[in-house]
């Protein structure tokens, strides 16, 4: 009797156990509303629910959510966010373990422990059309209005866009800006950040002067103040200059971004010019090193210079554009 009494705690214990680490993705916290949509049903998540392949979960605005994911990490999803499963294995001794989520707006926050490389248990976090893969550490994803964000606390990530098959490694201690077909660009972050990022749970407003690609953060050109310069004058066919940004004479400009590589400036360049700006590459060294700025020049103000912007990021989906007085010598 006494026998058989154990062979069942033991045979309970072991279906508890398998059960355990057969759920990879769990709800282990929830604050506010979230919505659950799987197999074309939309419900209330519920606390402690095993999620799978094909949910889709929209938090609103004051609502927060942890998924435990395996024994290994968690991913946090903010407020006002729109996050898809898209792939997740049916348990952690599944043989393919290749796990995909889909950031559609929002933000997220995946933090990873697997003890062994990450080729064991890959980790792929979509952002629009940017494919993210990741080793074990911290990273931040925010996706929001015409601005696609990714930042590595600690870890590597590897990112690629469309059908680029050659990814762009994300080194730690930063953030990056992710443009379509363009290269990320870097802005560094204190380590102080991370706290503030994890606790409001936003990466929030990013640094403006900053170069893709570089160490750092480098000021804008030194350029002494130009004289008073009468605008030209336009003829009664001209369009007016503030429906052709880059196309005046005035002390003001954009500066949209900074690329080592010649062939990513013009890239960029071509996208502009075919939505209808006149950019130009401004050559410019920064500690010592070439770079290949974008800018847009002859704003007779700096209102007009911001408005510029604005058109700037609604019809090419960049962001960061500053401005600056710069004339061309």
């Amino acid at each position: 009797m006494k026998r058989a009494l154990r062979a069942l705690i033991l045979l309970c214990a072991s279906l508890a156990w398998t059960s355990a680490i057969a759920d990879v993705l769990t709800v282990e916290s929830l604050t506010g509303q979230v919505q659950l949509e799987r197999n074309g049903n939309a419900r209330e998540l519920l606390g402690n629910e095993v999620l799978r392949t094909g949910d889709r979960l929209l938090t609103a605005p004051d609502a927060q959510l942890r998924l435990g994911f395996a024994r290994y990490g968690f991913v946090d999803v903010g407020p006002d966010s729109d996050l898809r499963v898209e792939r997740i294995p049916h348990a952690a001794f599944a043989t393919d373990l290749r796990s995909v989520f889909r950031l559609h707006a929002g933000y997220a926050r995946l933090v990873w422990k697997h003890p062994q490389i990450s080729t064991s248990w890959p980790i792929f976090v979509y952002v629009d059309a940017q494919r993210a893969s990741v080793t074990a550490g911290e990273y931040f994803f925010e996706h929001r209005s015409g601005r696609q964000i990714a930042c590595v606390a600690a870890g590597q990530m590897a990112v690629t866009h469309g059908d680029n098959a050659v990814p762009m490694t994300l080194h730690p201690q930063a953030c990056y800006r992710l443009y379509a077909g363009l290269q990320p660009q870097r802005i560094l972050r204190e380590s102080g950040d991370w706290v503030a990022i994890r606790g409001k749970f936003g990466i929030g407003e990013l640094p403006l002067m900053a170069e893709a690609g570089a160490a750092e953060a480098a000021p804008p050109v030194p350029v002494p103040v130009p004289k008073p310069v009468s605008p030209p004058a336009v003829e009664a066919a001209e369009p007016a200059a503030a429906n052709r940004p880059g196309a005046g004479s005035g002390p003001w400009a954009l500066s949209i971004a900074s690329f080592r590589e010649l062939d990513a400036a013009q890239q960029l360049m071509r996208r502009m010019a075919a939505a209808g700006f006149s950019a130009e590459r401004v050559p410019v060294t920064v500690k010592g090193k070439p770079w290949h700025r974008v800018m847009v020049l002859g704003f007779d103000s700096v209102a007009e210079a911001k408005a510029g912007a604005a058109d700037i990021e609604a019809k090419l989906q960049l962001s960061g554009a500053w401005v600056l007085r710069y004339t061309k010598q």
